[in-house]
């Protein structure tokens, strides 16, 4: 009866578990939604001049404009590139786990050619930036945020299912989605993209992370039953 008790109880977290992921799915690609038609009206957002006015940093020679400048190239292209490589050495040399590499370099990969669809159907112009930040193309949805943070955020999720240590999870997964968002943040603060782009990015890339987590985790089933 007790074991009975248990299984309803685990059944029932399971069912909540997988409504919340759900939840934060649809949310996630109503925010898209609501700001795509917000901006297709008016690219001039008063949201993003009172963000912009708070956060933009106007000194380029100061320290925070330097450690910015630093953060954002993770999310450019040869840092993700470099994740990447430095991940799919990690997962196989230290976890032997091919899928996760497969699916964390594909889904970036897919992401980032997504973003590129966006981009070029919204053809939002970029805010005033400085030449010397990585900033080519249309602003909408920012790619920094949108696959930065998929990229970040699957690699960080890949290792905390193959750590062993609790501490070192937490320790891990706070790092991780601390980077992830603050890459997207940089944009802001560098003026390479309006705060809606990177807030829309942030939802797009949280969607595309928890469809890349249950993929994850629905091949991992099956490996374990051919097993």
């Amino acid at each position: 009866m007790e074991m009975n008790t248990q299984t309803t109880v685990k059944n029932k977290r399971q069912v909540l578990h997988h409504f919340g992921y759900f939840a934060l799915c649809m949310i996630s690609l109503a925010i898209f939604m609501i700001v795509a038609s917000v901006i297709q009206q008016s690219e001039e957002v008063a949201f993003d001049t009172a963000i912009r006015n708070i956060f933009v940093i106007e000194d380029k020679q100061s320290l925070l404009y330097f450690m910015f400048a630093k953060i954002t190239w993770l999310g450019n292209k040869p840092g993700v590139i470099s994740l990447l490589v430095l991940m799919t050495a990690w997962l196989i040399w230290r976890y032997r786990d091919l899928k996760g590499t497969i699916l964390l370099i594909t889904t970036v990969i897919l992401q980032n050619e997504f973003n590129k669809l966006l981009k070029d159907y919204f053809q939002r112009e970029r805010p005033l930036i400085d030449p010397a930040i990585d900033a080519i193309g249309h602003s909408f949805p920012s790619g920094h945020a949108m696959t930065g943070l998929l990229a970040y955020g699957l690699a960080t999720y890949l290792l905390v299912v193959n750590i062993k240590s609790i501490k070192a999870k937490y320790i891990v997964g706070l790092i991780g989605i601390c980077l992830a968002l603050t890459i997207g943040f940089s944009r802001i603060v560098l003026s390479a993209h309006y705060p809606t782009d990177v807030i829309t990015g942030h939802s797009l890339g949280v969607f595309s992370l928890i469809v890349s987590i249950y993929l994850y985790n629905w091949l991992s089933t099956l490996s374990l039953k051919r097993e």
